[in-house]
C-alpha cells in the first residue's frame, strides 16, 4: 500500500472511507472502477467532493487505496464471524495509522454499512482521537440513493445520532420500518400467499419473517400492517426458515390434509386460543388445546378440525422474509431485528398509531400481551425498541434489493 507521509496534512482534514458493494467489473482494475452500483458511484463522489483523500473498506482487502490494481471477488463481511470481523476492523485502523501517521485530529467521513463500521473501525479511529463522521447513518437504501443524488451533503452528522434521533419521532420510526419493508417487498417480488407457499420455492436459508393478514391495515388506510415477525435456530438448531414457516402453515396432504401441529408451533397455538374464544368449540378441544409437547393420536384426532381452522385463518396471511444467514446465537442480528421490529410495531399499536381493527382475532387472544400489542407475538412486546436497530435493518434490505 503507498504510504502517504503524516507531513502532508494538518488538523482537521478530512478522509473519506467508503463500503465495497457486490457488484464488480469482471476483470482486474483500479479499485475505485472495480464496483458497479449506483450506490458506490454516489459514495465515491460524495466523498471526492467532500474529502481530502478517501480509501475504499474492501471486505478482502481491507483498506484500498483507489487506484490500487485488484482481481475481482466475491466475499462479504456478513458471511465472517463476529472474530474475524473485530480483526478485519482493527487491520483497517492499522493500515490507516501506516498510510497516514497520528490519527489525532483527522476528520473521518464514513460512507458504508454497519459492518464496516460498528466491529472497531469506529471505536477504534476515536481511540486514537479522530473525529468520525457517518452522514447516512439510519437511511434505507433508497433514501441513500436520494442522499447521494442531492446537491445537499450533510457532513456534521454525530456518529451516535441517527434522523430518526434528531428531532424524529415515534410516528417517523414507524413510516420508516415499512418503507424498508416496501424496499424488500419490491425486491423479492413481493408478499407470498401462505396458504400457496411450498417447499419447492425460494427460501433463504436462515432470515427473519413478517407476516401480513388482508383486512389489518396501518392508519392511512392503504398499507397492510405486520401482525407477527418471527425468526428461528437462534439457540443451537439446524432448522430452516421455510422449516418454521412450514410448521406455522400447517400441512397441506398427507393423513391429515389442511391440518397441523400446534405444538410445535406458537404461532399456531395462539391462533388456536383466540379462535376457540370466539367460536362455539368443544369443551374437550379447549381442555388439550396447547397442553404438553405432545399427544396421542386420540388427542390430535379430536383437536384435528381446530387445527384446520387455525391452517386456513393462517393460510389466509402472507409472508415477507428478509435473508440473515448468520451462526445461531443469541447475539445474533435476526434476534436484534426480531426484537428491535416487535418492540417498535408494540409501542406503535400502544400509542395508537397503528391499531388492529375491531374484527382482529387477535382481540380475542387469551394472552394480554398480543391484545395489547396487536401482534401476534409474547416474547419482545414488552421490550422498548433502540432505534440503532434500523442500521442493521436498513443494510440487510440494501444487501438484499442489490442481490436482486
Amino acid at each position: 500500500m503507498q504510504i502517504i507521509s503524516s507531513s502532508a496534512y494538518s488538523l482537521g482534514v478530512r478522509v473519506g472511507l467508503i463500503g465495497c458493494v457486490k457488484t464488480k467489473r469482471a476483470t482486474p482494475g483500479p479499485a475505485m472502477d472495480l464496483y458497479l452500483s449506483a450506490l458506490f458511484n454516489g459514495r465515491r463522489k460524495a466523498v471526492e467532493a467532500s474529502c481530502d483523500s478517501w480509501f475504499i473498506l474492501s471486505a478482502k482487502h481491507g483498506l484500498l487505496q483507489p487506484t490500487e490494481i485488484i482481481e475481482p471477488y466475491d466475499l462479504a463481511l456478513t458471511s465472517l464471524s463476529r472474530t474475524q470481523q473485530e480483526l478485519w476492523s482493527q487491520n483497517v485502523v492499522q493500515s490507516l495509522v501506516a498510510s497516514l501517521g497520528d490519527l489525532n485530529g483527522f476528520i473521518f467521513e464514513i460512507h458504508a454499512g454497519s459492518e464496516y463500521r460498528n466491529f472497531g473501525v469506529i471505536d477504534g479511529l476515536q481511540r486514537l482521537g479522530a473525529t468520525v463522521i457517518n452522514p447516512t447513518v439510519g437511511l434505507t437504501f433508497g433514501e441513500q440513493l436520494r442522499f447521494y443524488r442531492s446537491s445537499v451533503v450533510m457532513l456534521d452528522m454525530p456518529t451516535h445520532l441517527s434522523p430518526s434521533r434528531l428531532g424524529g419521532s415515534l410516528h417517523a420510526d414507524v413510516d420508516r420500518f415499512y418503507r424498508s419493508l416496501a424496499e424488500l417487498s419490491d425486491a423479492v417480488g413481493g408478499a407470498r400467499a401462505l396458504s400457496r407457499c411450498t417447499g419447492r420455492m425460494e427460501w433463504p436459508v436462515r432470515g427473519v419473517y413478517f407476516i401480513f393478514e388482508p383486512d389489518e391495515m396501518r392508519a392511512d388506510g392503504v398499507t397492510q400492517r405486520v401482525v407477527r415477525v418471527g425468526t428461528h435456530a437462534l439457540g443451537a438448531s439446524s432448522s430452516t426458515l421455510w422449516g418454521r414457516i412450514s410448521q406455522h402453515r400447517g400441512v397441506p396432504g398427507g393423513s391429515t390434509p389442511g391440518g397441523g401441529n400446534h405444538r410445535g408451533s406458537v404461532f399456531r397455538r395462539h391462533v388456536g386460543s383466540a379462535i376457540l374464544a370466539s367460536g362455539d368449540w368443544p369443551s374437550s378441544i379447549a381442555a388439550t388445546w396447547g397442553v404438553g409437547n405432545n399427544a396421542t393420536q386420540e388427542t390430535k384426532k379430536m383437536e384435528y378440525p381446530l387445527e384446520v381452522a387455525v391452517s386456513q385463518r393462517i393460510g389466509e396471511m402472507s409472508v415477507i422474509c428478509l435473508p440473515i444467514n448468520d451462526p445461531p446465537s443469541r447475539a445474533s442480528l435476526r434476534g436484534i431485528v426480531e426484537r428491535g421490529a416487535i418492540g417498535l410495531l408494540s409501542r406503535a399499536t400502544r400509542e395508537s398509531l397503528d391499531t388492529p381493527s375491531l374484527t382482529w382475532l387477535g382481540r380475542s387472544s387469551d394472552r394480554e400481551s398480543i391484545r395489547s400489542s396487536g401482534l401476534w407475538n409474547v416474547n419482545h412486546t414488552d421490550d422498548d425498541y433502540d432505534n440503532t436497530f434500523f442500521d442493521h435493518l436498513d443494510e440487510l434490505v440494501n444487501q438484499t434489493v442489490q442481490r436482486h
